[in-house]
């Protein structure tokens, strides 16, 4: 007989959903360790630093020690003077000279306060801490051991100071603690920084993009004067005749102003200029050049008279700011107003030349009380003229670009139909939810 085939197995229908990636472990940080962690994080990274600063002071000290300039000063007196231009880093004010010819400057060594912030980030990360802890107890033990550093080993300028230099070491160690913390634990689902429109997510990053723009445009012009002025400055090193401990010294002092010079680019850039004391200025219109000190950095600045060619540097800023503007019509398709479009760019324009202002002004100071009073840019016409360049050229540029977008094209931006661009298939927007789960039938 004949045998008949078995009958086909019936598939049943089946839904296949998304998987979603797994989310790695992290620690909550409600353990009592955490406040611990973080304090000691703070704490490394303003010893490491001060570390960093009185080592190479202490060497100097040791190999001129047979010097007579030396007679009567100790290696405690120099480690004070390494305390003293730690404290110089974060707001204070350091001696140069001693006695009554001694003269007091305010000029901040930018480059120390750099290295405490990495230094910041660093341990931070390292610390396995985020959250609130982090930033806290990090700032904490930060500023606690920049005040054990200036009361107890810091002279009587250090002393005068100290108020100022806690306070900016607070400010120091509170932008490093956020920046190794990356926000985590502030922007969660759970804060109400997640909830933010779109244009106030898009705000600090198009105005840090417009600040960093600016500054990448001044350390250009920076090292242009650099190599212009590279003879000069071996020259100046030269005259000094350093031993090679010293000349080392005096290669990280000079590296330590380094960033001061691009904040100084960048007033040059906006128009304004720089000073030198009172009889030296320079910009890309005008130049009143004045003797300067005998220090190797300083002869890195322009000596001779602007061409009139420079004064197409001030176009800088305006074109930066035209590209943030078009930058910002581009990322922000969900904006159909062109008055919205004006108040983002504006706002944009406003906190970058704020930001930029507080690095103008921590780059200047004053040299004594004579003719050094005013050494750098002024940074409320600085941040004036940036607002000025930034805002006009940026407002104009979003204006335009969103009275160009018709109402039809701002409808295919918010539509889920894909458009054909080229051969492919492409979407301006992609809907925040999740597609539905795919249903597969089984055929038989």
């Amino acid at each position: 007989p004949r045998t008949p085939h078995p009958p086909p197995p019936t598939l049943q229908r089946r839904v296949v959903e998304p998987v979603a990636p797994p989310t790695p472990v992290r620690s909550t940080d409600t353990d009592r360790a955490a406040w611990a962690r973080g304090a000691m994080a703070g704490f490394q990274a303003a010893l490491l630093t001060w570390v960093l600063i009185v080592v190479p002071t202490v060497a100097s000290f040791t190999s001129t020690m047979a010097s007579a300039v030396n007679d009567g000063v100790s290696w405690l007196d120099s480690t004070r003077q390494g305390t003293e231009f730690f404290l110089a880093a974060h707001g204070g004010t350091f001696a140069i000279g001693q006695g009554r010819d001694a003269l007091g400057v305010t000029v901040t060594p930018l480059g120390i306060t750099l290295l405490g912030l990495l230094l910041c980030r660093l341990l931070g990360r390292l610390a396995h801490t985020d959250g609130w802890w982090l930033l806290g107890f990090g700032t904490l033990g930060y500023a606690a051991t920049t005040a054990i550093l200036a009361y107890g080993l810091g002279t009587a300028t250090a002393h005068a100071s100290a108020p100022s230099a806690i306070s900016g070491s607070v400010m120091v160690a509170a932008c490093g603690m956020a920046w190794a913390n990356g926000l985590r634990g502030l922007t969660t689902k759970e804060s109400r920084l997640h909830h933010l429109p779109p244009w106030a997510k898009a705000l600090p990053r198009a105005a840090t993009t417009t600040a960093a723009a600016l500054l990448g445009a001044a350390t250009l012009c920076a090292l242009i004067w650099a190599i212009a002025g590279a003879p000069r400055f071996a020259a100046t090193f030269s005259d000094l005749s350093p031993d090679p401990v010293g000349a080392v010294a005096l290669l990280g002092t000079c590296l330590a102003f380094a960033p001061n010079l691009v904040a100084w680019a960048v007033a040059y850039l906006s128009g304004v200029g720089f000073a030198f004391g009172d009889q030296h200025l320079t910009t890309p219109l005008h130049a009143e050049l004045a003797p300067l000190p005998d220090f190797p950095l300083l002869a890195l600045l322009p000596t001779t008279p602007p061409r009139p060619i420079l004064a197409l540097l001030i176009a800088v800023p305006v074109l930066i700011g035209g590209l943030i503007g078009w930058w910002l019509v581009r990322r922000s398709t969900h904006e159909r107003h062109w008055w919205t479009m004006a108040a983002l760019a504006l706002s944009t324009s406003l906190l970058a030349s704020a930001a930029l202002t507080g690095f103008v002004a921590l780059s200047s100071g004053s040299i004594g009380q004579g003719q050094l009073a005013h050494v750098g840019a002024r940074a409320v016409p600085v941040g004036m003229m940036l607002l000025v360049e930034f805002g006009i050229s940026a407002v104009a540029v979003a204006v335009i670009g969103r009275v160009a977008v018709s109402d039809r094209l701002w409808k295919v931006a918010h539509s889920d139909k894909p458009i054909a661009v080229k051969g492919r298939s492409i979407r301006w927007w992609t809907p925040k939810e999740e597609p539905p789960p795919r249903t597969v039938a089984a055929q038989e």
